[in-house]
């Protein structure tokens, strides 16, 4: 299925839905599910801001959660990522998180 070839790249960071295959630089990554699924939305909008509540919309639907649970969940996947050499997802103050790629931030 076309679908499933699809692949998403930001930078040396590249996505597989399909195959839910993450790599950075080649490198092949196994992320945690949910630091999987936020990367899957941001990747999604490479470049756009994505903001709280449309992370927490999407990724717990059903759930009111404290706004540590997500900030929790986005340091874990910053840091997997970082580990590995990419380090494109920024912090829009007040806003969200925007997926850049990683060449240039300070």
């Amino acid at each position: 299925a076309r679908a499933e070839q699809d692949t998403f790249t930001c930078g040396v960071l590249s996505y597989t839905p399909g195959a839910r295959r993450v790599s950075v630089g080649g490198a092949d990554l196994k992320l945690p599910k949910k630091s999987l699924q936020i990367l899957e939305i941001l990747i999604r909008r490479h470049g756009q801001v994505v903001t709280r509540s449309e992370l927490e919309n999407m990724l717990w639907p059903h759930d009111s959660l404290s706004s540590d649970v997500l900030r929790s969940q986005m340091h874990i996947l910053r840091r997997f990522l970082s580990r590995h050499g990419f380090d494109g997802i920024e912090t829009v103050s007040g806003l969200g998180w925007r997926l850049t790629d990683g060449i240039g931030r300070e």
